[in-house]
């Protein structure tokens, strides 16, 4: 097996209707949260076909998108870096034994720790049907 550890190889296992169905809303919410708190240092945000963006005020940006091969959310962060998120039995992105929101609170949080109360735990959460 070659290739990157943290890309999946059981994409296989989600159907494209399950994966669009967990990922869209989570997009969403994380904008609509994000967009309604007015970070300061957030210059723009934007959420379209599957990509949301924050592109910050000193030039920075995050990218969260939907990636349709793997069936994956991948992450980039100038905090983390890339990171690649896949689906989970109870409807939670994990990568690295870590939930999406949670790296993205985190991340957030280092900008600016006034962020600390941010709460993102109701961002997309689908439970799945076994």
């Amino acid at each position: 097996m070659g290739g990157r550890g943290d890309v999946s190889t059981d994409a296989e296992i989600i159907d494209e209707t399950r994966f669009h169905a967990t990922a869209d809303p989570l997009l969403d919410d994380l904008f609509d949260v994000i967009d309604e708190a007015d970070f300061e240092f957030i210059e723009d945000i934007h959420c379209d076909d599957g990509v949301l963006t924050l592109e910050l005020e000193d030039g920075r940006a995050f990218v969260i998108n939907k990636h349709y091969a793997t069936r994956q959310i991948w992450y980039a962060s100038p905090v983390s870096g890339a990171l690649y998120f896949s689906l989970q039995p109870n409807g939670t992105w994990v990568s690295q034994g870590r939930e999406l929101t949670e790296v993205l609170k985190a991340d957030l949080v280092s900008m600016s720790p006034d962020l600390k109360n941010l709460d993102l735990s109701g961002c997309g959460g689908l439970e799945l049907e076994e």
